[in-house]
């Protein structure tokens, strides 16, 4: 209605806000009494606790977002729009990969809990064996449909830039093997490792991605997003190896039989 995407995002903001105070808030105090005022210690308490928490999903999803930030600044908003086209249908993939590991979450929370770490490690990598027998079968199938998949898609105009479509692929198998780190880091608790994995990965991005853009084309921001995500992959990997090898050495061998 009217043209601004920044009165779109407010009205959003507004309703939501309006149905938490005036809907989410009356349907609670049906089913149990409180008072917000006498919650606002905790409340402080809770946004302390869940900090570490909101910073990785910054960072993280920083590091698959600032890429194509540049790319529009360095090629156009054409070169992006033809990209971000290809990557779109891609998302898929990731939510697919997604659906790999989350339902074991609740089974390694509990591993955790009772000190079960060799289990906790045999799980941890039969989902990484998982992520990554599903990702060289999806490339194989992407290298033999992709261009036509894509031209299904998005007319025949696509078919000049099919090539983008396997480095993308690999991009988002690379940032959804840091997801699943990730999600071992906060079962774990590693919130320091959490948050400097993918502060350095974000990093990275902001270092690699024109350098990758001006030397292999298009092409380098997927690079860039693959590059970034091993690089944050590969601090988070230390760190939990290092915490699990130091309680395996500190579990007792009954306890873990157990």
């Amino acid at each position: 209605l009217t043209s601004y995407l920044w009165v779109g995002l407010l009205l959003m903001s507004s309703f939501s806000i309006l149905s938490t105070v005036f809907f989410d808030i009356f349907i609670t105090r049906k089913i149990k009494r409180f008072s917000l005022n006498k919650r606002l210690k905790d409340s402080f308490s809770l946004a302390k606790e869940t900090l570490p928490l909101c910073l990785y999903l910054f960072l993280s999803a920083a590091i698959a977002t600032v890429p194509k930030l540049l790319l529009e600044r360095h090629s156009g908003e054409e070169i992006l729009g033809i990209y971000s086209s290809i990557f779109a249908p891609a998302i898929l993939i990731q939510a697919a990969l997604g659906y790999i590991y989350t339902p074991f979450t609740p089974a390694l929370s509990e591993y955790r809990m009772k000190s079960q770490t060799k289990k906790f490690i045999v799980l941890a990598l039969k989902i990484t064996a998982a992520i990554c027998i599903f990702t060289v079968v999806m490339i194989g199938f992407a290298s033999i449909f992709g261009e036509f998949a894509l031209s299904l898609l998005f007319g025949d105009e696509i078919r000049p830039y099919s090539y983008l479509l396997l480095p993308i692929l690999i991009a988002i198998s690379a940032i959804s093997i840091l997801a699943f780190l990730c999600m071992i880091a906060i079962v774990l608790r590693s919130m320091p490792s959490l948050i400097i994995g993918t502060a350095i990965g974000f990093a990275s991005t902001l270092i690699i991605t024109v350098p990758m853009i001006n030397k292999f084309g298009i092409n380098g921001t997927s690079y860039s997003l693959i590059v970034s995500a091993l690089i944050a992959s590969a601090v988070l990997v230390i760190s939990i190896v290092f915490k699990l090898y130091t309680e395996v050495k500190k579990t007792p061998k009954i306890q873990e039989r157990d």
